[in-house]
């Protein structure tokens, strides 16, 4: 078992409050750099900017990943038919 299906089992019935937490901790991570790019004068606002919208985007991520539903074993019932080559 993975580190991910771990996560995922601890996130089972609580999707909801990952999103939501995801979005509170990206709001929090815009008014850190918001406040470093102030006591800096802007003089890195660039490389600020760029670093809180990259962290924001892998907090997206990692939220969609653990709250995506899992796709059923190959074989149960709703699992895709599997693919058989052309010949």
């Amino acid at each position: 078992m993975g580190l991910m299906d771990k996560v995922k089992g601890l996130v089972k019935g609580r999707e909801d409050q990952v999103r939501t937490a995801a979005s509170k901790v990206g709001g929090a991570v815009g008014k850190a750099g918001d406040f470093v790019d102030d006591k800096t004068k802007g003089k890195y606002h660039d490389k600020i900017n760029t670093a809180t919208q990259k962290t924001g985007e892998a907090l997206q991520t990692a939220a969609e990943k653990v709250t995506e539903p899992e796709p059923p074993p190959a074989g149960e019932p709703g699992a895709p038919p599997p693919v058989l080559p052309s010949a």
